[in-house]
């Protein structure tokens, strides 16, 4: 049971935000991709994303290598693109005037053929360029579409499989994935910066902390049934916890991807090791 103030109850949002807002927008659209579905600009979305928003995200798979431009034939694409635009142009004889009439075309163009030409020649334009410049998806944007995380994680842990830092990179994506695991007192920030402070590694940044918390919250609270662990270092346990089952999922489809074949063996992140220090070129 949860209580909460009349005030506060107020201010809540009388639904859930749905999931799929919630999932990277890059991430849906490499699963369409992975589909079959060449272009997500024209997927029938019950609450379609921005324009822009997938413009930019398609721009983001594209830089990360998960889809690439594909050109089709020409001679091919010039026959599709007549045909289809003879199909969906009208039989408006373009100059008003029916072409039955003795053959007489009039010089003098109707509005309604200016109209009817001009669409022919945007449409024929439309096609040929979408034909032309397909986006598809390759060979790793589909093992990135496997992973179900932000495009940019998926790949940094499939790269992780070459370098040796799998382990690593399993910790990180779970840990970025998740919200911010510790807990902020306006009344008492001090306390709370000290708490972060005790995860930071020496010479390294906030990934590297990112693990270290992980890896100490797995040998205290998953191992030893630490409870007051959390409570002690100010430590959101109900975020902690989704992403060590988020981890344990990353993990199996590792494991699927690579047929077993790989080695996860931990590494001391504390002391700086080879493989963190392989993780931190891919990032």
């Amino acid at each position: 049971i949860r209580i909460f103030t009349p005030r506060s109850y107020a201010l809540r949002d009388a639904h859930r935000t749905p999931a799929i807002l919630l999932e990277h927008l890059g991430t849906m659209l490499l699963k369409l991709y992975a589909m079959g579905i060449d272009d997500p600009t024209s997927f029938p979305f019950m609450s379609p994303p921005e324009p822009k928003a997938i413009t930019s995200a398609i721009q983001v798979l594209s830089n990360l290598g998960a889809i690439e431009t594909v050109f089709a034939d020409p001679h091919l694409v010039q026959e599709v693109v007549n045909a289809t635009v003879h199909e969906s142009m009208t039989t408006v004889n373009p100059h008003g005037i029916n072409a039955k009439d003795g053959g007489k075309v009039a010089n003098v163009w109707t509005t309604r053929g200016v109209a009817t030409f001009v669409r022919g020649v945007s449409l024929r334009t439309v096609i040929r360029d979408s034909i032309c410049r397909m986006m598809c998806i390759t060979e790793l944007g589909r093992k990135m579409s496997s992973m179900g995380v932000d495009p940019a994680l998926a790949k940094m842990l499939i790269l992780s499989l070459d370098h040796g830092c799998t382990r690593d990179a399993l910790d990180l994506a779970a840990m970025l994935s998740i919200r911010d695991p510790f807990y902020y007192n306006k009344n008492n920030r001090d306390e709370c910066k000290e708490n972060k402070r005790n995860f930071m590694v020496p010479g390294a940044g906030d990934h590297a902390m990112l693990i270290n918390l992980y890896r100490e919250y797995f040998e205290n609270v998953i191992k030893k049934n630490n409870r007051k662990w959390c409570r002690q270092n100010g430590i959101m346990g109900r975020n902690l916890w989704q992403g060590h089952l988020l981890r344990k999922e990353l993990h199996g489809k590792i494991i699927r991807l690579c047929n077993g074949n790989t080695d996860l063996s931990w590494s001391t992140v504390g002391d700086l090791s080879d493989s963190w220090f392989a993780l931190a070129r891919i990032l």
